[in-house]
């Protein structure tokens, strides 16, 4: 019987445990997901985001430094613009 009460209680501190682990993980993954401050100054005009690129390009360069693939890219565009090229 003891041994029974025992597997009851450690049984009982587990799921105790595990239901208080989950619902720290589910509000960190809210937190995390509440952007609505970012998206409301996006919106306001007052910082610049991906449409206020201009084509110059130093912010072609930035843009195409993210990736390799990317640069790739921003090497051919080059090509094609120096070179007139009817292949681009």
């Amino acid at each position: 019987m003891k041994l029974t009460q025992t597997i009851k209680h450690a049984s009982l501190a587990l799921a105790s445990v595990g239901i208080i682990s989950l619902t720290a993980v589910a509000a960190d993954e809210k937190a995390k997901a509440d952007n609505t401050a970012t998206n409301q100054r996006d919106r306001s005009g007052e910082t610049n985001t991906s449409g206020d690129q201009s084509n110059s390009s130093a912010d072609l360069k930035i843009t195409a430094g993210r990736t390799p693939r990317a640069d790739e890219g921003q090497r051919a565009f080059e090509h094609c613009q120096e070179h007139q090229s009817h292949h681009c």
